[in-house]
């Protein structure tokens, strides 16, 4: 049996609009000994969140680790993020301001690493809604200004890379607003210079939510050349029942990292690949409820480039009607692995 690794989180304690954390973290290595609990040792979370008046809101938390790993070496790691937003409403339009901060620190008994990141975000929207009886027709135009900083300390000196995106688009949708079934567009087109240059930048997602269709669908590219990504996700069923889902994710050029800070979701995250490889690759999971509380799924991963199986899994859920106990199991072999990987994890609810 390969175990990967497991967490298991203690007590969590709600202190006005603070949350307070224990935990206790144990990484085991892959395809070693159930009895290698690996890297283990206590965890610490502290986090808030609060609005500072009608326009204005933080949020902010802080994470500090220490695992002792075989042979009684030992790491500390500090993480800390921190969001201030605020919005205002200026006659039809929209203004939204976000400043975004985020620090991390390793501390090993021969070495030292950190990371320090800062970003800018202005919003600029104008919604528009427009009712037929049931249905309704929403669209935003928008603009975008965001900016990137990032550092790594590395003895007395700060090497430093700064990214800077400046954007227009629209958000559009159409559908029932009661029932929450609409199609969804998003689209977004700019400029970004970073490390790497400058480049124009384009974006969009597809989204379609009905009962028993879901369909998602993101598209970015990067540059000249250009740099391509698309990212498709498609159910056939009702979310809740038996269910197929497809997927297939394809990649040309290289995977545009840097085209990230244009998606609104993940702009602050760090710039990293969509996908490790050019080519396409798809999959699909069949999940089946056998009653309320218990059902089973399978899965099957395939290299649609090269024609291989890249993986296979299974596994089963059940949740207690009142909420108040869920299990969940993982089964599956990957290639290139030796062995298969497995987990079995367990949710208590008061």
């Amino acid at each position: 049996m390969v175990l990967v690794g497991q967490e298991h989180k203690l007590a969590l304690f709600p202190v006005g609009q603070l949350a307070l954390g224990f935990g206790l973290r144990a990484d085991a290595p892959r395809a070693g000994s159930l009895r290698d609990f690996g890297a283990a040792g206590p965890e610490l979370y502290l986090g808030a969140a609060d609005g500072l008046g009608p326009n204005l809101a933080y949020d902010a938390f802080t994470l500090a680790r220490t695992t002792v790993a075989a042979g009684n070496h030992g790491q500390s790691a500090l993480i800390e993020r921190a969001t201030l937003s605020a919005h205002a409403r200026p006659g039809p339009a929209t203004v939204q301001l976000t400043a975004a901060q985020s620090g991390s620190l390793q501390v090993g008994e021969f070495r030292t690493e950190g990371l320090l990141r800062g970003g800018l975000q202005a919003r600029i929207g104008l919604p528009l809604l427009r009712a037929f009886s049931a249905v309704s027709h929403y669209v935003e135009p928008v603009l975008l200004a965001r900016s990137l900083l990032e550092a790594k300390p590395r003895g007395t000196q700060l090497n430093g890379s700064h990214t800077v995106l400046g954007a227009f688009g629209i958000d559009t949708s159409l559908g029932q607003r009661a029932t929450r079934q609409a199609l969804a567009l998003s689209a977004r087109a700019g400029v970004v210079e970073g490390p790497e240059g400058r480049a124009v930048v384009v974006m969009t997602r597809t989204t379609a939510d009905a009962h028993l269709l879901g369909l998602a669908q993101s598209f970015a590219s990067l540059g000249r050349a250009p740099s391509l990504v698309s990212l498709t996700r498609l159910r056939l069923g009702a979310a809740d029942g038996l269910q197929l889902s497809l997927h297939a994710d394809g990649a040309s050029h290289g995977s545009p990292a840097q085209a990230r800070i244009l998606f609104d979701e993940g702009w602050f995250e760090p710039a990293r690949p969509f996908l490790d490889r050019d080519g396409w690759s798809g999959g699909s999971q069949l999940t089946v409820p056998w009653t309320r509380a218990l059902s089973t799924s399978g899965a099957l991963d395939y290299d649609l480039t090269s024609r291989a199986l890249l993986a296979a899994w299974g596994g089963f859920g059940y949740r207690h009607p009142c909420g108040c106990l869920a299990v969940s199991s993982f089964v599956g072999h990957r290639v290139g692995r030796c062995g298969f990987d497995a987990w079995l994890g367990f949710d208590l609810a008061p």
